[in-house]
């Protein structure tokens, strides 16, 4: 979720080295480079999503989780979007307040597992 700097010059080169994951899907605001970028890395017209149809995410059976690459105060916000839409959520040094207990609160209706902090 987010494709600025961060996302296109580490996040998904670095997926070129990984043996146990791959971008399936992008999420961002602005259609036309989400467009560029999916072609760019072999991903499917129908897997790019805008912020207003993250909840489409729970429909692609590819999604494993979201990695939240977005500027550091919309992460909360965009972690619960991605957990509303029942995929596994990552955000990369979150400075939320302990947003778990929130999620956790809601988790108890959802089918996939829990949220989950990674931190560089």
């Amino acid at each position: 979720m987010g494709l600025g700097r961060l996302a296109l010059d580490q996040i998904l080169p670095a997926f070129a080295e990984c043996r146990h994951a791959r971008p399936v899907a992008l999420i961002s605001g602005d259609s036309a480079k989400y467009r560029a970028i999916a072609a760019r890395y072999g991903i499917t017209a129908d897997a790019c999503y805008d912020y207003a149809s993250i909840g489409r995410i729970r429909d692609n059976a590819a999604i494993e989780a979201v990695y939240v690459v977005t500027p550091n105060a919309l992460h909360r916000d965009n972690v619960i979007a991605a957990a509303k839409a029942e995929a596994e959520a990552e955000a990369s040094m979150c400075y939320v307040k302990n947003p778990w207990r929130l999620l956790l609160q809601r988790r108890r209706t959802w089918s996939r597992p829990a949220i989950r902090q990674v931190a560089y």
